[in-house]
């Protein structure tokens, strides 16, 4: 028997999922205000066909797509973060020979070369 899809099978916004649960957990938002800042985030991302298409293919880091998240909410839902890694600590580079972002990273047409970097 086939069984159901289930969110984040089809979609690729693990990312914005993660805006909207910290979001929630730090701040109290409820779901309607949850399903608004994710259509906010989408239309947004259609405005930028490019970043819509990085985030579809998942071709980013999406550091990107959480700092504008979090930028624009910011007024209303303050917060502060700092960087994981000192600044001064360089990146290796990933299995594919290209340099890494402290993120997920997958490299253009080679999916076998997907890695943590940045450790």
């Amino acid at each position: 028997m086939l069984k159901p899809f289930f969110q984040g099978k089809l979609d690729t916004f693990c990312a914005i999922y993660a805006v909207l649960n910290a979001l929630r957990l730090t701040h109290g938002i409820q779901t309607l205000k949850a399903r608004d800042i994710l259509n906010e985030t989408l239309l947004s991302l259609a405005g930028k066909p490019g970043a819509l298409r990085a985030v579809l293919e998942q071709d980013t880091d999406y550091m990107q797509l959480v700092d504008d998240m979090i930028q624009a909410r910011q007024q209303r839902y303050p917060c502060w973060w700092k960087s994981p890694l000192p600044k001064a600590r360089p990146f290796r580079p990933t299995p594919c020979g290209k340099p890494a972002a402290s993120g997920w990273h997958r490299a253009r047409g080679a999916a076998s070369c997907s890695a943590f970097c940045g450790i």
